[in-house]
């Protein structure tokens, strides 16, 4: 069965139950440059916990079985428990990883497989500066529509012209959904060496069956929090205030400071 088929069916039973905690959002588009973005909205309570600090329990360590999709050799698929998007799905090592290390051919040997079997698409926080909520490494998946009501990504990352505006140091390798995984972790390694990435530089990644985007980074904020999902053009706002500071310091400007390398990657 289809994983956000399954995900979905998950899903019902979980939110139903109290399992599922989806943030509650209104969504805006802001048009800049050519280019639409989404921004979605605080609209309610954010219940989320605050993933540092020294009582910070991993959540992944026994993850919620209502939350659970699939299972997998050295890796488990659950719901995302406070998804923005639906059907968000994470990829999780069962045994503890970093979340801010390099990956391993292991990981793209799960990751890979699975994307091009469901047409999804791919992406990873590289540690807190790029984003990461939690420092169990898990990766995480949508569908390749990316949303209700949507046929894809707002920002289609194959575009050249695209990512130069906002992210002129990152890297991106084609790929294709015939290819294996030992040539897709390979393809990282190349693009990780290209940047100059030390094991400890954060960085977010988009895989897709087309290609692989690495793109480096060197804080968690900019005016909002950025992840990997701001470069598929979809960004959080808490509240009004920062919605506005998104707007006026303009998306494409806040990537491209959020991308510039850190000094590890000089």
């Amino acid at each position: 069965m289809d994983i956000f088929e399954l995900g979905r069916q998950v899903a019902t039973r979980a939110k139903d139950s109290g399992a599922l905690c989806s943030v509650p959002t209104r969504v805006f588009t802001h048009q800049e440059r050519g280019l639409t973005f989404l921004i979605h909205l605080l609209d309610g309570p954010l219940h989320k916990p605050h993933a540092r600090g020294q009582n910070h329990r991993d959540p992944f360590a026994s993850p919620d079985p209502e939350l659970l999709v699939a299972q997998y050799p050295h890796y488990s698929l659950l719901l995302n428990k406070f998804n923005v998007l639906s059907c968000h799905l994470l990829l999780i090592t069962r045994d503890l990883h970093p979340q801010d290390g390099s990956l391993t051919e292991q990981d793209f040997a799960a990751f890979w497989p699975l994307l091009c079997a469901h047409g999804a698409i791919g992406f990873y926080n590289g540690g807190p500066d790029a984003g990461a909520s939690q420092p169990h490494r898990h990766f995480q998946l949508l569908p390749g529509q990316f949303d209700t009501g949507l046929s894809g990504p707002p920002i289609n990352p194959a575009d050249a012209d695209t990512r130069q505006l906002l992210s002129p140091h990152s890297v991106w390798l084609e790929l294709s959904a015939g290819d294996d995984s030992h040539k897709v972790y390979a393809a990282y390694r190349l693009a990780c060496r290209q940047l100059k990435l030390v094991p400890t530089d954060p960085f977010n990644l988009i895989l897709l069956p087309e290609g692989l985007w690495v793109i480096p980074r060197s804080c968690r904020r900019v005016a909002t929090e950025i992840n990997a999902l701001a470069f598929l053009g979809s960004l959080f706002a808490v509240d009004r205030q920062q919605l506005d500071d998104i707007r006026r310091s303009g998306v494409v400007n806040i990537l491209r400071q959020a991308s510039v390398p850190s000094q590890g990657g000089d």
